[in-house]
């Protein structure tokens, strides 16, 4: 047989898919009703990895988690609910819990991100063995920082793909914000506190009811107010776990806009970070040229025309440029309207 895979579900008839889904993937799984259940099953011969429902009868998941974390502390631990919350989310995060499913989810996905667990489990053993510096500025291991972060981008994608209307915006986010400070001429370790900061940008929108992030029409004055304090939110999250300002600043100041109109400080241009200046560009893109509940997407004339006219006032004029040149369907567009 292969893996033992310890599988905690209360729900009879999910546990038994995800079972059969899971021995057809050559696993050998083990289930467990109950927190309890589940701890015994793990005490008395040691999975290679744990899946876990958040809500069970008596002790919760995370108090699971934290057992089994007590018990075999590099056994990957995968969780899973069908009513994400934000304190559920943080102690997933303390706890780094591998990956964090959001119900409902095919059983193809859980084989998928319970593969990537295994896998990664093996290397971060093999690193463990040759290398055990330390990151200065966290106290973390270097394995245990990447960790840290691939849990909370986790979190990040599952909230999101809730979602048709924002699944992948973090990645995406992300992925221009490196390519943005690379075409800017910042280095390494500065280019890499960007893309981290920008696939975790959005995590305080675990706090925002879900049905004001997913109104298909114009929101109420009440619920801008819910909205805008998801900055705040993502950096009270992370502020304990992270503890890093180039990577906590732009969390917080994304939507900081230079004429010190921007939220959730109102900070004056000459407070906002570059970190926080690339993000908001990128996140500004990744909203117009996506579909939302509320618009369609946008296309490129109207997108290189809000560039042209937020530049200096919402934008950074050096960030907005770098974005021109690395779209050129954008420059192609602003010339036309030249």
């Amino acid at each position: 047989m292969g893996h033992r895979i310890l599988l905690v579900e209360d729900d009879a008839r999910l546990s038994g898919v995800l079972a059969e889904y899971l021995g057809s993937q050559g696993y050998e799984c083990v289930v467990a009703r109950d927190a309890e259940e589940g701890l015994q099953q793990a005490m008395a011969k040691a999975p290679a990895a744990a899946i876990v429902d958040v809500v069970l009868p008596q002790a919760s998941g995370i108090d699971l988690l934290t057992a089994l974390r007590a018990l075999h502390a590099d056994m990957p631990v995968l969780l899973m609910t069908g009513h994400p919350e934000l304190g559920s989310a943080i102690e997933a995060l303390r706890l780094s819990a591998e990956d964090y499913l959001i119900k409902p989810f095919p059983p193809s996905e859980l084989g998928e991100r319970l593969s990537r667990a295994l896998r990664k489990r093996h290397l971060v053993g093999e690193e463990a063995q040759a290398d055990a510096a330390e990151d200065a500025s966290s106290g973390l291991t270097a394995e245990g920082w990447r960790v840290l972060v691939q849990s909370v981008e986790a979190i990040c994608n599952a909230l999101e793909a809730k979602d048709s209307y924002t699944n992948g915006h973090s990645q995406r986010v992300a992925r221009l914000a490196q390519l943005l400070a690379l075409e800017m001429g910042l280095m390494g370790r500065e280019i890499e506190a960007i893309r981290i900061a920008g696939a975790l940008h959005d995590i305080g929108k675990i706090g925002v009811p879900e049905e004001v992030l997913n109104k298909p029409a114009t929101l109420t004055q009440g619920e801008w107010k819910q909205i805008r304090v998801h900055p705040q939110i993502g950096f009270r999250i992370l502020r304990p776990l992270i503890g890093q300002p180039d990577v906590l600043d732009p969390v917080r100041h994304h939507h900081e806009r230079l004429d010190g109109r921007g939220y959730p400080d109102g900070l004056p241009a000459d407070q906002i970070g570059i970190g926080s200046r690339i993000i908001a560009v990128a996140d500004g893109y990744d909203g117009m040229t996506s579909a939302r509940a509320y618009r369609p997407r946008r296309d490129s004339s109207y997108v290189a025309g809000e560039l042209n006219r937020c530049a200096g006032t919402q934008w950074d004029v050096d960030v907005v440029e770098a974005l021109f040149r690395a779209v050129p369907e954008l420059t192609k567009r602003r010339t036309a309207m030249d």
